[in-house]
């Protein structure tokens, strides 16, 4: 019996680190493994009684084994992965925050412009390029070609909607985002974010993304006035990115000739069917 005393030393150290172990974690221990000492007892681990079991069988806890591990994996919620749509209205609603009730923050606090200008012109890419692939008018590979600015490019994004449509720069896209807006004149500023020449520059270090690169000057992002109007038609365009859809999706199927927006949606008979 002497002989095996080391041995038994040993084995008897293991299964206290291990109930110790158990004991902390706050699991029962699974033995599986000969203890020749009976029930082991140790100060804040419970008493567990020793299997008499084959002793090739180890000790096994069962926070650690792989079925633990599966059933944790598949009990762990998937966390919610935004969609474009959440993306365009969450920078249109930043940009509304962060103007606050006046432009008085923005005129103390001049470098904050660009960040305020590219957030509403990132809310606007979002919601052309989202409705643009979801109602099969282009292909993301084409919105992110190096032709559209690698998806940056707005003027470019509008364009190709329209070139799929068919029709005068750049109605058919403006008309059909701001159809459900409340404010009549959102397709105005739309438009104006889109094509207008006042805004080239602005457009430009937008797409080139400069801002990230702080290769940024005062004045190369403009403003569009009155601003609280300009953020509610931004806003307001991406909150009615399902009915942009839906448009897009309509128009492209049509059999109709019609180029102009107003004409295709009276002939079609399909503004009582737009929600």
């Amino acid at each position: 019996m002497a002989a095996f005393a080391p041995l038994m030393r040993r084995e008897r150290r293991g299964i206290e680190r291990t109930l110790t172990t158990c004991s902390r974690l706050r699991r029962e221990p699974v033995i599986r493994a000969d203890n020749p000492f009976g029930a082991v007892r140790l100060v804040g681990a419970k008493r567990v009684k020793a299997q008499a079991l084959s002793p090739a069988r180890r000790l096994r806890l069962p926070l650690n084994s792989a079925s633990f591990a599966k059933e944790t994996a598949m009990n762990t919620p998937a966390p919610h992965m935004f969609s474009l749509e959440e993306a365009a209205i969450g920078y249109a609603l930043a940009a509304e925050h962060m103007f606050g009730s006046d432009a008085a923050f923005l005129n103390s606090n001049p470098a904050v412009v660009p960040i305020f200008v590219s957030l509403l012109f990132q809310s606007l890419e979002i919601a052309i390029k989202h409705a643009g692939i979801e109602s099969r008018l282009f292909t993301i590979e084409e919105a992110r070609s190096r032709q559209n600015r690698s998806g940056h490019g707005i003027k470019e994004l509008a364009a190709l909607a329209v070139e799929k449509l068919g029709g005068d720069p750049f109605d058919p896209i403006v008309m059909a985002m701001t159809f459900k807006n409340a404010n009549s004149r959102a397709g105005s500023f739309i438009r104006k974010m889109i094509a207008a020449p006042e805004l080239e520059k602005t457009r430009e270090c937008y797409a080139s993304r400069r801002l990230g690169y702080g290769q940024v000057a005062e004045g190369d992002f403009a403003l569009i006035h009155p601003i609280p109007e300009w953020i509610e038609s931004v806003k307001q365009t991406a909150v009615g990115l399902p009915t942009t859809i839906q448009i897009l999706t309509q128009w492209k199927a049509s059999s109709s000739k019609s180029k102009h927006f107003a004409i295709w949606i009276r002939e079609k008979g399909e503004e009582k069917s737009i929600n």
